[in-house]
């Protein structure tokens, strides 16, 4: 995202430089977001993050931790049972567009 797409909200959640190639940090955060803005029993949302937590249970962890922290979900009773936050929904839409 360039700053002529207009304000980032993520400027204020998560303080990230942007140095480097933010374009991976910004698409990997679109994928964890869309989940988050599922159902916690919505079964593509299940599928997509044991895949994820398969993958890399370190960085898995990291990310929901940071997300969660950053005030983009609201982990309720755990935080893979997250749901998206007023903020992670514009944070989402931001990263749609």
């Amino acid at each position: 995202m360039d700053d002529d797409d207009g304000e980032n909200p993520l400027d204020a959640a998560t303080q990230w430089c942007t140095c480097g190639s933010p374009h991976y940090a910004y698409e990997t955060l679109e994928w964890l977001l869309a989940a988050f803005a599922n159902a916690p029993t919505d079964e593509p949302r299940l599928q997509f993050l044991d895949w994820l937590e398969g993958r890399e249970p370190g960085l898995f962890w990291i990310a929901l931790y940071a997300i969660d922290r950053a005030g983009l979900i609201d982990h309720g009773v755990g935080v893979r049972a997250g749901f998206l936050t007023k903020e992670g929904e514009q944070v989402l839409e931001w990263l749609r567009r």
